[in-house]
């Protein structure tokens, strides 16, 4: 019930797949049950009768098999520290098993940790211009919690060890650190994000224990250096405090330069409203998901600009909107059929190796230090909407020597 803190109600909810294929549910079945600090059940939340059947369910299929069981669990979790303390505790039980009858969840205890068994750490969630070597949150616990809230009073023990909390901002080079704002010269190109913001602020709680939305809309950008060891980078978007999007490749961040100097990009998004999972966020009838990822992608050029090629010639399309202008360039395919990519090179470099041999990304100076350099996102050219290319392919011209193309055969 909405006083379970300040009157000592306990609660416990039971989520099992097994349940659920057991019983031939056809939609996702949570029996949650409540008592009162007396021990008598939370008739304001549910019927005795309601409990009694809930609580059948979990001696049928958990490792609790009594009503005492479950009383010694809230006994255990009432004083920490000589004081009663609220808490939520999990215990995670039947896992399913892969191959070799390898649980699909493992427990790390030298790193008091639980991961994802060792054959599933490779499946990196998709994410658009991935090269990161590895992505810890994708398959560890503890690294997922150590960054899922942007603040909060809350402590989390993980196998009895508490989790430190990861501040993004805290760790970035401070030469490399950037903080942008919604200003009023945006308003043209985003008109409804302010009041979006400043709306959420107003209406989001004042309690000392939450999140607190702020009424201005900012970023802050830098190069985190484990992220740059590992290749990795994005923008980490937080919802009410919590993380909903993990090393989104918007605008910039998808280009080359990124992974390998391990930006990251925190921002705050409470006027958004994330989906039932907590993964991503919807369009609304505003616009206003377009309109954050318009913001982001405007002041990842910005960033670019100011900190990672501060002296490139700058430009401006015919929508007035400012851009890089790169250095007269060529283009150069791999020869290898499962990649394709096109490379920019300078036009020497591109004459140089138009010898009717087959070109590799292997051979590309840039590249040479990375494990898999066909891995690595391929170039975009900025210049244009559409992403549109020259060059040649594996000694011949493309597109008659310097004309521009559309589509086709690009990786």
């Amino acid at each position: 019930s909405p006083s379970h803190k300040e009157t000592g109600a306990r609660t416990i909810g039971f989520l099992s797949r097994s349940y659920n294929e057991g019983e031939n549910r056809q939609k996702l079945h949570v029996p949650i049950v409540s008592w009162k600090k007396d021990g008598d059940f939370d008739t304001e939340v549910m019927t005795e009768a309601q409990a009694k059947a809930r609580l059948a369910v979990i001696f049928k299929w958990s490792p609790f098999n009594t009503a005492e069981e479950i009383g010694l669990v809230f006994s255990n979790m009432e004083i920490i520290k000589g004081r009663p303390a609220h808490q939520t505790r999990i215990y995670v039980f039947n896992l399913n098993t892969l191959k070799d009858d390898v649980f699909e969840l493992t427990a790390n205890k030298a790193k008091c940790d639980i991961e994802l068994a060792c054959d599933r750490r490779s499946r990196k969630k998709a994410r658009g211009g991935d090269m990161a070597i590895e992505v810890p949150v994708d398959w560890s616990l503890r690294s997922y919690l150590e960054i899922i809230f942007l603040s909060t009073h809350m402590n989390i023990f993980l196998m009895n060890e508490r989790v430190v909390r990861t501040k993004f901002e805290r760790l970035m080079e401070e030469d490399t650190k950037r903080t942008y704002e919604l200003t009023h010269e945006d308003d043209a190109e985003m008109p409804d994000l302010r009041r979006a913001v400043e709306d959420a602020a107003a209406r989001a709680p004042k309690a000392p224990d939450r999140h607190i939305s702020q009424p201005k809309l900012t970023m802050t950008v830098g190069t985190v250096p484990d992220e740059k060891t590992r290749l990795n980078c994005g923008l980490m978007t937080y919802w009410q405090g919590r993380l909903i999007c993990m090393y989104e490749r918007l605008g910039m961040f998808a280009k080359v330069e990124y992974p390998r100097g391990g930006v990251v990009g925190v921002v705050s998004a409470d006027f958004l409203q994330p989906n039932n999972n907590k993964q991503r966020f919807e369009e609304d009838k505003l616009g206003l998901r377009s309109q954050f990822v318009e913001f982001v992608e405007k002041k990842m050029m910005e960033y670019h600009e100011d900190v990672v090629d501060p002296h490139q010639e700058k430009w401006v399309n015919d929508d007035n909107v400012p851009g890089v202008l790169f250095d007269e360039a060529g283009w150069i395919q791999c020869g290898r059929s499962e990649c394709s990519k096109w490379r920019r090179c300078s036009q020497a470099y591109m004459l140089a190796h138009n010898n009717g041999e087959d070109w590799f990304c292997d051979y590309l100076p840039a590249l040479t230090g990375f494990p898999n350099p066909c891995a690595v996102v391929r170039d975009i050219d900025t210049q244009d909407e559409t992403e549109v290319i020259t060059g040649i392919n594996k000694g011949g011209s493309k597109g008659g020597g310097g004309g521009r193309e559309q589509g086709g055969g690009r990786g």
